[in-house]
């Protein structure tokens, strides 16, 4: 089991890069672990708050190493964070020409429809509410990653190389 900290890199088998920003503890734990229960191709980097996640993106300190700290081929994002959140964060993801081509799909446990609205008209690529059973949680990572992993992050990366960001 990964113990949850500020900011990690998971590597389980190292391919698709994803960007997991959830500050609950709990949530972190149980993603690592589904994760690593469904065998997949990812390197898991967890920042902990808006803040954390933004200064990752745009490689300000301490993540400015673009070797160490590369660009995320995919972001989970929650809504609920400390500090900055994960409305102003996904704001900020769309409206960078480096960053806004990375899919960003919602992962939250809020069903408001304000909630699902703000992200749909601020350009998420997906808003997937958090499903109570550990399975569904799975099926749903699943989906995610067979989706955006095989189809649009080899898409977001040609964009990125032809844009040269």
């Amino acid at each position: 089991m990964v113990k949850p900290e500020s900011r990690t890199n998971l590597e389980i088998n190292g391919a698709t890069r994803i960007l997991l920003v959830e500050d609950n503890p709990l949530e972190l734990e149980l993603t690592k672990t589904a994760f690593e229960d469904i065998g997949s191709n990812v390197t898991l980097v967890v920042c902990q708050d808006g803040e954390e996640a933004l200064a990752y993106l745009k490689g300000n300190e301490p993540f400015a190493d673009s070797k160490k700290h590369p660009l995320p081929d995919l972001i989970l994002l929650d809504l609920a964070l400390p500090g900055i959140s994960g409305n102003d964060v996904l704001v900020e993801i769309k409206k960078d020409k480096r960053l806004r081509l990375i899919p960003t799909i919602i992962l939250t446990t809020s069903t408001e429809k304000k909630d699902i609205l703000f992200s749909h008209e601020h350009h998420a690529n997906s808003y997937v509410v958090k499903p109570f059973s550990y399975e569904q949680f799975l099926e749903v990572l699943r989906e995610i990653l067979r989706y955006w992993s095989n189809f649009h992050t080899g898409i977001s990366n040609s964009c990125r190389k032809m844009l040269k960001v």
